[in-house]
């Protein structure tokens, strides 16, 4: 009796070590071994980290910014909502055998030293606590060229590789659907991109720098130049300021109004996320993991053809929104009052 209450007290010491690390892993073992679920789930990149600095060549950044992946240690399966610019813009799909948790990222290292400019040294401390590699199977694994590679750090993000950029992901979160029309009133600062539409295929300055090879390999791509979406430069609208209020909602790139429109009236409606998002084009998802969503519609008194904003807003809770700008959906903050 004694034993085994020891072992159980002990047992539950060790559970509560592990989860101050913030990271709680769960796995088993397949042909000897050990599978890390650290990285499971559906991950939405958020912003650069560190890049290569030689031999980048057809790699931007904004391209892989809003980009979603699903981790499935049950299947064995990671989804991209991109493989690579220009060569495929579809989903990729591959399944794997192997992961491999290291103090180290092998010949990547080289992470360490650009991260180490980007940030202080005491937060570097605490940006990370495991290095984990993925191998598609055994072969690979034998030489030790792993298909993915990831950082797990300690504030619950992850770090992913994306051709020659490294970038910080975050989980799906979980969004409230019990907000009020009032509830919108205010300034809302624009974060970051959540998501490209559908049929976005790059910018004038990507299609320009690559020109010759892009019309060499890509005949399709013929007459991109005429293509009014190529104007979409989605940091362009990092720090905008969007003030809602009863009758108005406004557009301000620093003092400078965007855009403005009159509100004849709000709907509040809840539906299915995947259909919302099937049915707008949102090509990367809204990072959201709820199957239903609240959706505010705002009636405009004029014409929409040639706005910026759609008049639809994605409540993520009462703090943070989803709205549509030109060609990509953002995630907007609210600014203290």
């Amino acid at each position: 009796m004694f034993k085994i209450d020891t072992r159980k007290r002990l047992f539950s010491i060790l559970l509560l070590l592990i989860s101050m690390t913030g990271i709680l892993y769960c796995g088993l073992y397949h042909n000897g071994e050990l599978l890390i679920y650290g990285i499971k789930g559906r991950w939405k990149i958020t912003e650069l980290a560190a890049e290569y600095t030689v031999g980048v060549i057809y790699w931007f950044e904004d391209i892989y910014l809003g980009r979603s992946f699903t981790i499935d240690p049950k299947t064995r399966t990671i989804k991209k909502s991109i493989e690579m610019w220009p060569y495929n813009m579809d989903e990729k799909s591959y399944e794997y055998q192997y992961v491999r948790r290291t103090d180290h990222l092998g010949a990547n290292v080289y992470i360490l030293d650009n991260l180490k400019e980007m940030y202080d040294d005491p937060m570097l401390d605490v940006l990370w606590s495991e290095f984990v590699s993925v191998y598609e199977d055994e072969k690979l694994l034998k030489w030790d060229i792993p298909s993915e590679r990831y950082i797990v750090c300690q504030d619950g993000r992850i770090l992913t590789e994306f051709l020659d950029g490294w970038y910080f992901a975050e989980p799906y979160v979980k969004a409230k659907t019990n907000l009020k029309a009032h509830d919108l009133a205010g300034s809302w600062k624009v974060d970051r991109l959540v998501s490209y539409e559908d049929g976005w295929i790059g910018n004038r300055e990507q299609f320009e720098f690559c020109k010759v090879h892009i019309e060499y390999f890509f005949p399709e791509l013929e007459g991109w130049e005429e293509r009014d979406d190529i104007d979409f430069y989605p940091k362009n609208y990092y720090d905008n300021v969007l003030n809602i209020s009863e009758k108005e909602i406004s557009l301000f790139d620093d003092q400078y109004l965007l855009e403005s429109h009159k509100i004849t009236d709000v709907e509040s409606n809840i539906l299915r996320t995947v259909d919302y998002e099937e049915s707008k084009g949102i090509h990367d998802e809204l990072g959201i993991s709820n199957k239903k969503i609240q959706v505010f519609t705002m009636n405009f008194s004029d014409d929409l053809n040639t706005s910026l904003l759609d008049g639809e807003i994605v409540v993520v809770n009462e703090e943070k929104i989803i709205i549509k700008i030109q060609q990509g959906w953002f995630l907007l903050s609210k600014e203290a009052v």
